[in-house]
């Protein structure tokens, strides 16, 4: 398993402030209790009318984080396979998800990754 360092998440952060949509989620996820949502919580928190928005958004923020950083093995995440197709799971770097069990629901969400929330706090972001 991957853990990206602080400064490997503010070389990536400093990528995505050029993107306001996912400074906007990754801000809003911040914010929730514990810094953990639910999808459909997020969803709601960011007015998109469906919790598949913010999931592809979650994906896409964690893509821009694997590969802003050099050297980065999609081996060292799990993957899902979706329509026969194995894809790395790239929010987990933005964070696991939580309510696993309900893995690929409206139910199931992420739980920010402590120096994610470190580097945003350090670059006076939040």
């Amino acid at each position: 398993m991957v853990d990206l360092t602080v400064n490997d998440y503010k070389k990536a952060i400093g990528i995505l402030m050029h993107d306001r949509e996912k400074m906007k989620v990754l801000k809003k996820l911040y914010h929730c209790k514990n810094s953990t949502a639910s999808a459909i919580d997020l969803a709601r928190k960011l007015n998109y009318s469906h919790f598949i928005r913010v999931n592809n958004q979650i994906g896409k923020i964690g893509k821009t984080l694997a590969i802003s950083k050099k050297g980065f093995d999609t081996k060292s995440i799990p993957f899902y396979t979706i329509k026969g197709i194995r894809r790395p799971c790239y929010f987990f770097l933005v964070g696991p998800y939580y309510n696993e069990d309900k893995e690929h629901s409206r139910e199931a969400g992420w739980e920010m990754r402590k120096n994610l929330k470190i580097a945003l706090e350090k670059l006076r972001i939040i």
